[in-house]
């Protein structure tokens, strides 16, 4: 090991070399983690709410390759933020979620954000990050919607043709 260097380098090749190492490995580790799932791009959704044709609120994300989806983007003008506009916004991705037998729903909030919002909504803080943004924390959350492994959605089992 007396030969080992290490070099700075951000290419996409060898960016693409890790990432295809990892997923190999990955696949070997987790049925659910599988190669056909990682090919499919991820299903992305959005819901927004119009008021005279302008939008004044919506919610975007995506499905991730872990059954989980990822609510990315929440945002309500101020104006209407006491109208349960972000309230069915989070029921429409709650309701596309199941429809796609997601094990859960995360997102991230910051302290000066609406960490209470989602708890109210029943998400529960499973990390956080302080000084992130400096004077700020960062809050992961999730709402959990499938409690039993054996509701959990069946793996996508390999096609011989797509690989």
């Amino acid at each position: 090991m007396n030969n080992v260097t290490y070099k700075f380098d951000i290419s996409k090749e060898n960016k693409e070399l890790l990432n295809h190492n990892l997923e190999l490995y990955n696949f070997s580790k987790n049925a659910w983690l599988n190669p056909i799932r990682y090919q499919m791009k991820e299903k992305e959704f959005g819901f927004y709410a119009y008021l005279d044709e302008k939008i004044i609120g919506g919610a975007y994300g995506y499905i991730d390759d872990c059954y989980w989806a990822f609510l990315d983007l929440l945002f309500v003008e101020e104006t209407y933020r006491t109208n349960d506009i972000a309230t069915n916004l989070i029921k429409q991705v709650e309701d596309f979620a199941r429809e796609n037998k997601c094990v859960g729903i995360k997102t991230e909030t910051w302290s000066f954000q609406a960490r209470g919002f989602y708890e109210k909504m029943g998400f529960t803080v499973y990390g956080q990050l302080e000084n992130h943004p400096p004077h700020a924390i960062d809050y992961l959350l999730k709402k959990v919607l499938i409690m039993d492994e054996q509701d959990f959605p069946e793996p996508i089992k390999e096609k011989k043709e797509m690989i």
